[in-house]
């Protein structure tokens, strides 16, 4: 099937509307916030640090601001894991379970509110449009941060 074009070439649009780069700060910031295991492996913390810049790059922030705003979103999801999972914890009463379970559905919450803001700025379709990933970060060093 062939692309739908409005007679602009790609290398044209490429110059209107390059990729954003992502700082090096807002990743190891980004991080730094997410909770992880103490006991974590070196290879856990590469192949996590890899799926979350995968699902970093999905969300395609074109800005800075977008770019700040889909940390906080991988944060909020992050944690809300983290928090759902300490919820099956055997220590916990009944009460603490649904409080526990209330906090990580209010991040989720959370979470989906923040992905409509990127959403609603991105110009649509992006074809050309993204954020730049490949050769710049440094997935085993973000790791060992």
């Amino acid at each position: 099937m062939s692309r739908v074009t409005n007679g602009i070439p790609p290398d044209v649009i490429r110059e209107m509307m390059p990729p954003y780069h992502l700082g090096p700060d807002l990743l190891v910031a980004t991080f730094a916030a997410l909770p992880r295991p103490p006991d974590a492996s070196p290879a856990w913390r590469q192949a996590r640090v890899a799926r979350l810049m995968q699902e970093f790059a999905t969300l395609m922030p074109a800005n800075a601001a977008q770019a700040r705003i889909v940390s906080q979103i991988l944060i909020m999801r992050e944690l809300a894991d983290a928090v759902a999972a300490r919820a099956h914890a055997p220590e916990l009463t009944a009460e603490q379970m649904a409080r526990v379970g209330r906090v990580s559905a209010e991040l989720s919450r959370t979470a989906t509110g923040l992905l409509r803001a990127p959403e609603r700025t991105q110009q649509k379709p992006v074809p050309f449009f993204g954020t730049a990933l490949a050769d710049e970060v440094d997935v085993v060093a973000l790791a060992a941060g």
